[in-house]
């Protein structure tokens, strides 16, 4: 597992970790406020979707907590 250090001195490590954030913030935002911005879709597949997208974010989070960013592939 790499370390947080070394993945916030890796712009590429930065990159990933905002956007496992955003993924779990949009699911997070969609799930507060999805009667407002998606009142065409049933609200079964509405909580579906924002769920989807909150289990997408931590799979990336985890990924990029785990992956080394300043490793290279040989």
């Amino acid at each position: 597992m790499a370390s947080l250090r070394s993945i916030l001195t890796s712009p590429m490590g930065i990159l990933k970790l905002a956007i496992a954030l955003c993924y779990i913030g949009l699911g997070v935002y969609l799930m507060v406020y999805s009667q407002q911005i998606l009142s065409f879709v049933e609200p079964t597949y509405r909580s579906i979707l924002s769920w989807v997208f909150i289990i997408y974010g931590a799979f990336r989070l985890i990924r990029a907590l785990t992956d080394s960013p300043n490793a290279q592939n040989i």
